[in-house]
């Protein structure tokens, strides 16, 4: 169950600090601020990585009344980002094992040329 506290008392310490010293201005400043990534911190004391929309609600005086926020939990985001490098690092390797000279690049399109036989591909 959800009870009513402050946002920053939810988030991890470089999160909170983050967000007081340079979001908070941010966003009285333009009203909104868009995939704001931060870390949660859970009940455990674990850092659970999210993502933040906030939008800066005011009355009809242009006085700030309170912040709308969404937050979406991005775990699975990032794990899969990390899976990403992971196999660009590998493919990287793999390449470079099988050019020693380097590979060569295909100017026009910016990709690099594997071998004749590679069972490689890569995609960006």
């Amino acid at each position: 169950m959800l009870r009513k506290c402050h946002f920053v008392a939810l988030l991890a310490r470089a999160s909170a600090y983050f967000y007081t010293t340079h979001i908070c201005p941010q966003l009285f400043l333009e009203g909104e601020v868009r995939e704001l990534a931060i870390d949660v911190a859970g009940a455990d004391g674990q850092r659970l990585p999210a993502l933040a929309n906030l939008t800066l609600i005011r009355d009809e005086s242009e006085s700030p009344t309170r912040i709308q926020m969404v937050v979406f939990p991005v775990e699975r985001r990032r794990r899969h980002e990390r899976h990403l490098v992971a196999g660009r690092q590998a493919l990287a390797q793999r390449l470079a094992e099988r050019m020693p000279d380097g590979p060569q690049s295909n100017s026009a399109a910016g990709l690099l040329i594997p071998s004749a036989g590679s069972d490689t591909t890569a995609s960006t």
